[in-house]
Order: structure tokens, then sequence, then C-alpha cells
């Protein structure tokens, strides 16, 4: 069989994981699924194994956010490796620029189980899976430092959370701008504006995955454990209810009592009580949310937001196929809607918002 691998590729990463593993032969495989980094599995004669990921060479069709992704995962991992419980993979090695590869380039401890995506777990399954996914999401939120943003990109980062997540959606909507995608940037920044003081009450920093969906939590399929979490290249130091949002990005469900219950049991008490003014709020078609809303309902929406945006955005530079493409984006634009209009009063007063410098 071909090996998929290009010899020079091959060649370098077996030298990187060379220092890590017994002499022996190694296979190299790519593995698929991942958007940003070329991701490869390194497997040894003797059943070891470790990952590597090689970030993009050209940077002319990232995201603002999506710069550095390579850094910015390997310091997360780093950060949050400091707790076992996180259960993130071991960063092994770094290298920012390899001369061969031309782009940096990290190697990972490999970690056991399959995707949550390729379990089937049924509604009792399912719940237990989503009580161990809040149980590893308190233990992410515990590790915390300043500046609040992302960690790799001094630009969207701030000493307040307000001026952080500021910063990363005017990052989006320049994105956008870019791209030309319309995304209706006036009433976003209308809702911003009169919305952005309940980003005021996240004082303390907290380590957010963002990204918790079915595919990068890993489960052993026999018990449904969590034994995993990969890909924190869109880790952000802020609020822990983004995970919550990043975790369903379409908003599909309801906000899981199970995890929260767990997440209570397991998290740090300021960061309990925050995700617990989320219980009852249900999916895109019955949000449970009614006026005037609390803080925390109204960082949940100001979050539903800026992923909606992040995700219509990416469309273009990404150029997705175009079979499902018009649900998906239909889906994304539903729930900017939804966000929008439920944030488009001001929560006091029910009175409408004006679009005012922040």
């Amino acid at each position: 069989m071909t090996d998929p691998v290009p010899s020079g590729v091959r060649d370098a990463l077996v030298a990187l994981a060379a220092h890590h593993l017994p002499p022996g032969p190694l296979v190299v495989e790519p593995l698929h699924g991942g958007m940003f980094a070329s991701t490869y599995r390194i497997t040894h004669p003797e059943g070891m194994r470790l990952v590597a990921k090689v970030a993009p060479e050209s940077v002319d069709r990232l995201l603002t956010y999506e710069h550095d992704v390579l850094a910015t995962e390997v310091a997360v991992d780093r950060l949050a490796g400091s707790d076992p419980g996180t259960l993130v993979p071991e960063v092994l090695a770094h290298v920012a620029d390899h001369p061969v590869l031309g782009a940096g380039v990290a190697l990972f401890t490999h970690l056991d189980g399959a995707p949550w995506l390729e379990v089937t777990t049924g509604d009792d399954g399912r719940a237990r899976v989503e009580a161990g996914l809040g149980t590893v999401m308190a233990r992410f939120h515990a590790v915390g430092r300043l500046p609040f943003g992302y960690p790799a990109l001094p630009a969207l980062q701030g000493t307040t959370w307000r001026a952080a997540f500021c910063a990363m959606v005017d990052a989006v909507l320049a994105d956008a701008a870019r791209w030309q995608v319309d995304v209706g940037t006036e009433r976003v920044r209308a809702a911003l504006a009169s919305h952005a003081d309940a980003l005021d009450d996240v004082v303390e920093p907290a380590l957010v995955h963002t990204d918790l969906w079915e595919g990068n939590v890993l489960l052993d399929p026999a018990t449904l454990a969590v034994t995993g979490v990969v890909d924190t290249e869109r880790a952000v130091v802020g609020d822990p209810v983004l995970d919550v949002v990043g975790a369903d990005q379409t908003w599909l469900r309801g906000v899981s009592p199970t995890m929260l219950d767990a997440y209570g049991r397991a998290a740090e008490p300021r960061h309990a009580r925050a995700l617990a003014g989320l219980a009852g709020l249900g999916p895109l078609e019955a949000p449970g949310l009614d006026r005037p809303l609390s803080d925390v309902q109204r960082r949940f929406l100001l979050y539903r937001l800026y992923f909606a945006l992040l995700m219509q955005v990416e469309v273009v530079p990404r150029a997705y196929p175009a079979e499902g493409l018009s649900s998906h984006l239909g889906r994304l634009r539903a729930v900017q809607d939804v966000a929008l209009t439920l944030l488009g009063d001001d929560p006091a007063t029910g009175a409408p918002v004006t679009a005012t410098d922040r």
C-alpha cells in the first residue's frame, strides 16, 4: 500500500518521535477531521502511539482568531495539563518553525478512547457522558491566568473579560467584511453595546475549551466514561458560560441538567453559581428565556451570537462544499436572529436599543 504521507513529512515526524519512543520502525498515518493543523498518528511496533500536528504553512485564509492555533494548543495543553483531571494529552515536543516542514509542529501523547460522535449512547448513556463532561469542564475552569482572551494572540486579549470579548467580536466582524459575508454588523454592534456590561460579572479568568462538541470528547465505548479531550486550539481565558455554548454551537439542545448537576458538584463555587443560572434553558426552537434577562442569560446569548458569527464567516475562506451548506447557514442565521431578538430590547426597561459606541 502506498504511504499517503509525503516522505519528507514522514521522515521529519519519525525523527521527532524517535526521541520519545524505543528504537524500532515507526508507521506514520494521517488522521482526518481537523480544521486547522494536519494531524498524524505515529505507531511503534510494540503498540505505543503518539500524535503529531503540523500547522498550516499558509495563513492567507485563516480568520483572525485562528492565527497561531498550534501555539495556542501547546500553551493550553501545558497549562491544563497541570491538572490530570482535564484529560488533555501531554505535550512532548514543540518546534515553532520546523526547518524541513516549514511550519510549526507539535508532538503529543495519544489518548485512548473513541470520539463521542462515533459511540452510540442512547438517552441514559448520553446523560452519563454529559455528567462526565460537566466534571471535566469544572476541572478546566479551575485553571486560570491573566490576561483574558486568546492565549497566543495579544490583539485579542484584555485586562478585563469585557475588553477581550469585545476585541474578539470586533475581529470576527472585520473578518466578515474581509470575506464579504453579510452578518448584519450594525445590529450586532448595537446588541454588544447594550449588553457588554453583563460581561463585567466575569472578574476571575477561567480556562475555557470552547469546542467540547462530540468530535473532541473521547469515550470508553464500554463504560461511556470520558477518557480524553482534544483540540484545544480554540481555547480562551474567560467565562465558563462560553463552554456550555461551545459544546453545542448550533443550539440543537437545551442546557443539560445532568451536566449542570455534575458541574456544580465539581466546580469552584463562583463558577457553579454562574452556570446554575442556565438551568432550564432549552434549544433554539424553545429557548425558555423571558425578559428581563439575568446577566448570565445575557452573556449566554452574546456567546450564541459570537459562535454564529464565526461559523458563518468561516464558510468562505474554508470553501465549504455545497452539499448541506444552505441548511447549515440557515441554522446559524436562525441562531443569530434569535439571540439578537432576545437581546434587542433593554433588559431592564424593554426600550429599543440604539447603536452606540461601546
